[in-house]
């Protein structure tokens, strides 16, 4: 797979070729446009806006988005 134009810190990539993306089956909107998109790249994982797709990703390490995921599941930045 093929990513270029990737930044190490704060990474932004604009090929995403060969990437599998997938989004949720709960998003809203257009016919589920208007969510969040992530492809796995080995150890880590590019998301993109749906409705850009087109536009740079932002890719973070696997286990960052692995560890935001149990976090906003585990309700941590809930409103109480």
């Amino acid at each position: 797979m093929s990513v270029t134009k990737e930044k190490v810190n704060d990474m932004q990539a604009t090929d995403l070729s060969g990437a599998v993306s997938r989004r949720s089956s709960h998003s809203g909107g257009d016919n589920g446009s208007q969510c969040v998109e992530v492809a796995m790249l080995a150890n880590r994982a590019a998301l993109r806006d749906s409705k850009i797709p087109a536009a740079p990703a932002l890719v973070f390490l696997a286990r960052t988005v692995t560890a935001f995921l149990a976090a906003a599941g585990a309700g941590v930045w809930d409103r109480r």
